[in-house]
């Protein structure tokens, strides 16, 4: 039996080498470039520490390194394994990432 997760996609955004993403995602967000997702911290106890958050759906983000991270789970959707609802925001990030005037790019994996 396929396990849901097997149709998952992420995300992989990156700045400038010398910039931090996590911080540039959240100046970003402040400025209102991410079309209202915010970067906000995740809460959950073990996981990853930021997410990006938008209406009750929130993002999660893994930082590989200084100027790069990907998506990894969405919420509530995840919990639920609901591959295609959380392939929807997973989209929606990368398109927003890749409307920044270039401050951040993003592709899909």
């Amino acid at each position: 039996m396929k396990n849901w997760a097997d149709d998952l996609i992420c995300a992989h955004v990156d700045c400038d080498a010398e910039q931090d993403i996590i911080e540039t995602l959240r100046d970003l967000g402040n400025q209102g470039l991410l079309a209202g997702w915010r970067l906000e911290p995740l809460n959950i106890p073990g996981g990853f520490p930021w997410c990006l958050s938008k209406g009750g759906i929130q993002v999660a983000l893994v930082q590989t390194r200084k100027n790069i991270a990907m998506t990894s789970n969405v919420f509530p959707s995840d919990p639920n394994e609901d591959a295609a609802s959380s392939n929807i925001y997973i989209k929606q990030v990368h398109e927003i990432f890749n409307n920044t005037n270039g401050v951040v790019s993003s592709n899909l994996g």
